[in-house]
């Protein structure tokens, strides 16, 4: 489940919507490169995102980094957590020490100012992160103060195993657990007129979002059969 983003731009006279064609393809971006031998820091942050039921968040960015003389390599991806939305245009403060730091995140592919477009392209920059939420939502932001960047996409999401019929049981939608957590158990229910076998049937749920080890099963009850195309118990009379 993917959350889009629209940015509060900090600093609008550094950070600069831009956009640049990909194989006949417009892609639209935010950019900022360093102006003086002192560039001030300069912040973009997402909106409030509501938590939902996220047990852990993964944060998905693409981007391009120039490498200059001047140039820093590394951008601050930070986190602020809040119960509800209590931004404005000085809330939560432009400084670091207020927010959660993320990662620092390194240019690990840099583009030269002479490289041709096609060179440019293959010099995107992918990265994952994942966090815990723990209040009711959160702000994503980035800081940075030197580099010039070229800021692709961002994709805000969480797992979840989606709603199955395994073995004539129904498992609901359910929240994935996080990497470093036991798989979340579930205990899946018979459909209509159909019954444990011996006892409930219980499925594992993985932190990628993927149902595995389904334990037990459901048999139609007496009288009925299975119709094997809509998973279903049908009468046999």
């Amino acid at each position: 489940m993917a959350t889009e983003l629209l940015f509060f731009l900090r600093f609008t006279v550094s950070w600069k919507e831009s956009s640049a064609t990909r194989n006949s393809q417009t892609i639209r971006g935010i950019g900022v490169c360093p102006v003086g031998p002192k560039p001030e820091p300069t912040w973009i942050r997402s909106p409030f995102i509501k938590r939902r039921d996220a047990i852990e968040a993964t944060i998905e960015i693409e981007f391009l980094m120039r490498r200059c003389s001047q140039c820093k390599q590394s951008f601050s991806l930070l986190v602020y957590e809040a119960d509800d939305d209590i931004a404005n245009s000085e809330i939560p403060e432009w400084k670091k020490s207020s927010w959660n730091m993320i990662k620092q995140v390194p240019g690990t592919r840099l583009y030269e100012g002479t490289d041709s477009k096609s060179k440019i392209w293959e010099s995107i920059n992918t990265e994952s992160f994942k966090f815990r939420p723990m209040k009711g939502g959160f702000y994503i932001a980035i800081q940075e103060e030197g580099t010039c960047t070229f800021l692709l996409t961002m994709r805000i999401f969480y797992e979840k195993c989606p709603s199955s019929v395994t073995k004539l049981a129904r498992f609901p939608n359910t929240t994935s657990s996080a990497i470093d957590d036991t798989p979340r158990k579930v205990t899946g229910r018979c459909i209509e007129n159909s019954v444990p076998l011996s006892s409930s049937p219980t499925m594992y749920c993985s932190h990628q979002g993927k149902w595995y080890d389904i334990q037990g099963e459901c048999v139609c009850k007496e009288g009925y059969m299975v119709d094997t195309a809509p998973r279903y118990c049908k009468s046999e009379y």
